[in-house]
């Protein structure tokens, strides 16, 4: 925010040595677009039909700033209440760490990707996300979130 934040707020008590998450609200000078989702719907199989349906779209962050800044993005990827039906993340690739020069990415235990990324002053990065759901077509898929 440039060093420039003024605000009236109440923390909870904070032992010496802990950390704490304290949100300073938005920063006008780093620019979010979220790119709309597209869908690909397929069926496959010729005597047990599967239901596939695969899921792309792309979070853009620019920094408009002369200073660097780290960014911290967070995704939601389907998780499955039952085994008919799956879900597999195809990009980013977890298994590799690092998905860009100074930018990493990990799955959480809550099924949600976690980028965290250092944008050079006036950088900008494009943060990927696609994964295919599959189901038998005999079964009713309600989508939730939870």
């Amino acid at each position: 925010m440039d060093n420039n934040f003024i605000t009236h707020s109440s923390i909870e008590n904070v032992c010496i040595g802990d950390t704490f998450e304290l949100p300073l609200g938005t920063d006008a000078s780093v620019k979010v677009e979220y790119k709309p989702v597209k869908k690909m719907v397929d069926k496959q199989g010729f005597i047990s039909k599967v239901h596939h349906e695969t899921v792309h779209h792309e979070t853009h962050i620019v920094n408009t700033k002369a200073t660097e800044t780290t960014v911290f993005v967070y995704e939601q990827v389907p998780l499955s209440s039952d085994e008919k039906i799956k879900v597999k993340l195809i990009t980013p690739d977890i298994r590799q760490k690092e998905v860009g020069r100074n930018c990493t990415v990990t799955l959480n235990d809550k099924n949600n990707l976690e980028w965290k990324c250092v944008l050079q002053a006036r950088g900008e990065y494009r943060f990927p996300l696609e994964f295919v759901m599959e189901w038998p077509k005999e079964k009713r898929v309600e989508f939730k979130q939870e």
